[in-house]
């Protein structure tokens, strides 16, 4: 699939080297099955966000995150292929607790597609992988312009009130379905931050601002009278 087989087996040497063996092994089912190694590009402008990118949580509290793919075609040309992306997030503020892949890219169960993704390493990274086995013709006649990819859930062990913690992406390979690479990718991050405990609530607020209008209005009057 590549130009010639010594350029496959040199860059995946080169990419072991960086990253290790074991993490290797994963991106190369992927990358080989795709022809990530292509020395063409894709034009397509993929993005890559969480939903909700901002919410409110506290400590003992679950929270959820759906990671979006959007900008490519809306069931035409482009459709992506296949992914391999980080999930990055604090391992002190958040653990993770299950995530479930998308069908967007075919199913798994039914092997129209490959999940090979690492998982959780338990220190605030979350592999996700999946290649389809569906024709390029199939992807982009069916594939909806923005689609989940995944949803990934996580409980909040320790935020401290007020503060924020914050959920990434880091890409690592991506294919339309031709197998050909999107190298223009962009990647969104997600804040899960707390309530301040001074903050008053909409109704408190209005009703104290309410009670400073007319406190004022009076002490206007008793000035007018005098």
């Amino acid at each position: 699939m590549c130009i010639a087989v010594h350029q496959c087996t040199l860059r995946t040497n080169t990419i072991t080297s960086i990253i290790g063996n074991s993490k290797m092994e994963k991106i190369r089912k992927t990358l080989l099955l795709m022809g990530l190694l292509f020395t063409a590009s894709s034009n397509a402008n993929l993005m890559l966000s969480f939903d909700p990118a901002f919410q409110i949580s506290s400590t003992g509290n679950s929270v959820s995150l759906t990671l979006m793919a959007s900008g490519l075609g809306d069931q035409s040309p482009e459709s992506l292929g296949a992914f391999d992306l980080d999930v990055l997030y604090d391992s002190s503020v958040l653990s993770y607790t299950d995530h479930t892949l998308s069908d967007g890219l075919g199913d798994i169960a039914l092997g129209e597609a490959l999940d090979s993704s690492l998982g959780d390493d338990g220190a605030g990274t979350l592999g996700l992988a999946v290649v389809s086995f569906l024709g390029a013709a199939f992807l982009d006649a069916n594939q909806a312009g923005e689609f989940a990819l995944a949803q990934i859930s996580f409980d909040v062990d320790m935020l401290a009130i007020p503060d924020f913690t914050t959920v990434s992406l880091q890409g690592i390979a991506f294919s339309d379905a031709d197998g050909i690479a999107i190298t223009d990718v962009s990647l969104g991050n997600a804040i899960i931050a707390t309530q301040a405990r001074d903050v008053p609530e909409p109704t408190s607020l209005a009703l104290l601002s309410l009670a400073v209008l007319g406190m004022l209005g009076r002490k206007r009057l008793i000035s007018y009278k005098k």
